[in-house]
């Protein structure tokens, strides 16, 4: 039974092969762009995580932030020091790690080249906090950071823009404002973040930097490897007590400063991914739903062009439900094969857009399957009306119609 009506679906809509198509159109195109959003979503969500947990899901990130002072809310200035940072350095108890961040941006210049780049003043904590492994070389030790020493560590990018690719430029001498610097290491590569290149730096000891670079004494952020995820709260409020002293904070002033958990930075980040991937995908099941208003309407002038034959079947015994089934069996051939099709495009066109614009593609296949049975649904759904009334003309009168 079910062979003989795929049978004659199949003949049926080859008679008349570029309505076929055209009517399948509108699901290639739904299910097509279904599956890219999808893709694009799925894969920016993770691009997102994977940045995020590569920074370390114990990291704390302390920077300054409008105060409120007799519920009036206070401008401020960085209040963020290195002083600051020497105090939670030595009273924090419970830490892998702890670094300020200062930055600035300069030349690095070699003798045959210059780029320019972003500096950052940090301590020797900093691959332990931000979770980032070395290339080449070596990081800059505590010693070197307390003595001010003039030593760096690039970043790749700077790395491969002042001395070429797969050059190892550690013991080399690079010029940062006007003063020498020898580098000890390279630092491994991370990727770009949206616009930024993350690797696209220069670190020195926050001691030189803040000698040679940047004489001031506030710095933009603080970074903070707690031990666990499980001490991540009780850090914060050591934080909090320690920064609303050296602050000088009275009782009735709010924080000058904030501190920005990476765990609920990755929950906050996962959930706006998830809504825009919904956002994205609802946008492109309209064309699914408007491929489905297309077949039911293709269907029914099939119906129209095709009642003399409808009568003839019926004459010779054919029952309404072998009607029903006759039409309903063509629309779900057609969202089917159109399913097939929009697949096999959505995944080719999201590879595509992947090498060509580096969109962040990952491909959730109980996702595709998903999409793929709603296309089915939609041809029983749109096909059951044309379906239903072809099953009820009556016989006599589809004979006589010319």
């Amino acid at each position: 039974m079910i062979p003989q009506m795929l049978l004659l679906a199949f003949r049926s809509l080859s008679r008349n092969k570029v309505r076929t198509i055209l009517t399948m159109l509108g699901i290639v195109i739904g299910i097509a762009s279904v599956s890219v959003m999808v893709s694009y979503g799925e894969g920016m969500q993770k691009q997102i995580e994977n940045r995020i947990t590569s920074m370390g899901v114990n990291l704390l990130t302390i920077f300054p932030t409008r105060y409120r002072s007799s519920g009036v809310s206070m401008a401020g200035a960085n209040r963020l020091t290195y002083t600051d940072y020497e105090a939670l350095r030595k009273e924090l108890s419970a830490i892998n790690g702890i670094t300020p961040l200062a930055r600035s941006s300069g030349t690095v210049a070699t003798k045959e080249t210059s780029y320019s780049t972003s500096i950052y003043g940090v301590s020797a904590d900093f691959p332990l906090v931000r979770n980032w492994q070395l290339k080449w070389g070596e990081f800059f030790s505590e010693e070197e950071v307390k003595s001010g020493q003039f030593v760096c560590v690039l970043g790749s990018t700077t790395s491969k823009e002042l001395f070429g690719d797969d050059y190892d430029p550690t013991g080399h001498q690079v010029k940062i404002q006007n003063t020498l610097f020898r580098v000890s290491g390279v630092l491994a590569k991370k990727g770009s973040s949206g616009p930024q290149d993350e690797d696209d730096l220069v670190l020195v000891p926050y001691t030189t930097y803040k000698m040679r670079i940047n004489q001031s004494q506030y710095i933009p952020q603080i970074l903070v490897s707690a031990l666990s995820k499980d001490t991540l709260s009780s850090t914060i409020e050591e934080i909090t007590t320690i920064l609303r002293r050296t602050h000088r904070l009275r009782d009735n002033v709010s924080n000058d400063f904030r501190i920005l958990n990476q765990s609920e930075m990755l929950e906050t980040a996962q959930s706006v991914s998830a809504s825009l991937t919904i956002f994205l995908v609802s946008i492109a099941a309209i064309s699914l739903l408007v491929g489905g208003i297309g077949i039911m309407n293709i269907m029914l002038v099939s119906v129209v062009e095709r009642t003399r034959e409808i009568g003839i079947r019926m004459a010779v015994g054919a029952r309404q439900k072998d009607i029903l089934w006759q039409f309903l069996t063509e629309s779900i051939v057609l969202c089917f094969v159109g399913g097939i099709i929009g697949l096999g495009v959505g995944i080719g066109a999201s590879l595509f857009l992947k090498k060509l614009l580096g969109w962040a593609i990952a491909f959730s296949w109980p996702v595709f399957a998903l999409s793929f049975m709603v296309t089915l649904t939609i041809g029983i759904i749109f096909g059951y009306y044309p379906a239903r009334r072809a099953s009820l003309l009556n016989p006599i009168e589809a004979l006589r119609y010319e």
